[in-house]
C-alpha cells in the first residue's frame, strides 16, 4: 500500500488536473447558457452523454496516464467497460461530468469527480465544482478539505434539523415504493430533502456538513467513489445496499451517526435494499 504522505503528493499533482478540466466545463456551460449549441445523445431513458463528458473524460485520462503509468483508468463514457463489470482492485475511477442532465438545462449544478482506488481500497477523493471554485478533497488517513478547510460532518441530532439529499435514478424504478416510504420517514419529522442531480456533490455536501445524510440508488462506481472516501475521512459512515460494491450499481448511503440511526430503525431503507438485491 502506497504511504499517505506519498498519496498526499500525489493529490496535489492530480488537483491541478480536475481544476483544468473543471475550467473547460465552465467555459462551455457559460458558452451553452449564451446560446451555443451542445450535441446531446440518450443513453438509455433518462441518461445523457454530451460531447463535453467525452472531451472531458479523454482530457483527464490522458493526464492521468502521464502521471501513474500502468493505473487503469474506469470512467463514465468510453472507459466504462472492464472485466466482468467490477471495478479492478487498482485504478482510478473518474465522473468527467456528473451532473450531466444538470449541463444541459443550463442548471449549475455539476462537477468532475476523481477518486483512486489501492489494492481494493479507495484511498484518494476529489470533486471539484468549477462554478462555485468548490474543492472537496481528501486523502485516507489523512484527513479530508473543503478548499483549505477541514470538513466536519454535521452534529444535528434532530431529524428536523436536518437536510437531506435523497437520489434515485430512473432505473431503479422498480425500487420506488421502498424510497418514497423512506423520504415520508424523514419529511414527516421534519427533515429538509433535497437532491443537487450529482450524487458525487450530494456525497461531498455531506461530508461538509451540509448536508446531515445522502441516500443513491442505482449509481454507478464514477458516481459514489470520491466521495465515499471524503466522508469517511470527515468522520461519516458509508454503507453500499448491495452484497457486492463497486459493480455497474452500487447504492451508497452515508452520513453521521445520528442519520444512520435514524434511518436504520425505518423499514423503508430496509424495503429498499431487499429490492436492490432482487433487482440488480
Amino acid at each position: 500500500m502506497v504511504e499517505p504522505r506519498e498519496l498526499t503528493s500525489l493529490k496535489e499533482r492530480t488537483v491541478p488536473i480536475v481544476k483544468e478540466a473543471g475550467a473547460y466545463l465552465r467555459e462551455r456551460f457559460i458558452m451553452l447558457r449564451e446560446g451555443a449549441s451542445l450535441q446531446v445523445e440518450e443513453k438509455g431513458t433518462s441518461d445523457f452523454v454530451t460531447e463535453v463528458d467525452r472531451y472531458v473524460e479523454e482530457f483527464v485520462v490522458s493526464r492521468l496516464e502521464k502521471l501513474t503509468p500502468g493505473v487503469e483508468v474506469v470512467a463514465e463514457e468510453t472507459h466504462c467497460h472492464w472485466g466482468e463489470g467490477s471495478v479492478p482492485p487498482t485504478c482510478w475511477i473518474l465522473d468527467p461530468l456528473d451532473g450531466t442532465r444538470n449541463f444541459i438545462r443550463g442548471y449549475a449544478r455539476f462537477v468532475v469527480s476523481l477518486a483512486l482506488r489501492i489494492e481494493g481500497e479507495m484511498v484518494m477523493g476529489i470533486i471539484y465544482d468549477p462554478m462555485t471554485a468548490d474543492l472537496f478533497h481528501g486523502v485516507k488517513s489523512e484527513g479530508a478539505w473543503h478548499n483549505d478547510r477541514p470538513l466536519v460532518l454535521s452534529s444535528a441530532p434532530d431529524p428536523s434539523r436536518w437536510t437531506v439529499s435523497l437520489g434515485m435514478p430512473f432505473k431503479a424504478v422498480k425500487c420506488v415504493e421502498g424510497f418514497i416510504g423512506l423520504y415520508r420517514a424523514l419529511f414527516t419529522k421534519g427533515t429538509a430533502i433535497r437532491h443537487t442531480g450529482s450524487a458525487a456533490l450530494d456525497l461531498a455536501y455531506t461530508a461538509a456538513g451540509i448536508f446531515d445524510g445522502t441516500l443513491g440508488l442505482a449509481m454507478a462506481p464514477w458516481d459514489v467513489a470520491a466521495g465515499l472516501i471524503l466522508v469517511e475521512e470527515a468522520g461519516g459512515r458509508t454503507v453500499f445496499l448491495e452484497d457486492h460494491p463497486l459493480l455497474l450499481s452500487c447504492s451508497l448511503v452515508a452520513g453521521s451517526e445520528e442519520f444512520f440511526s435514524f434511518i436504520e430503525k425505518d423499514q423503508g431503507l430496509s424495503k429498499v435494499a431487499r429490492c436492490l438485491k432482487q433487482v440488480y
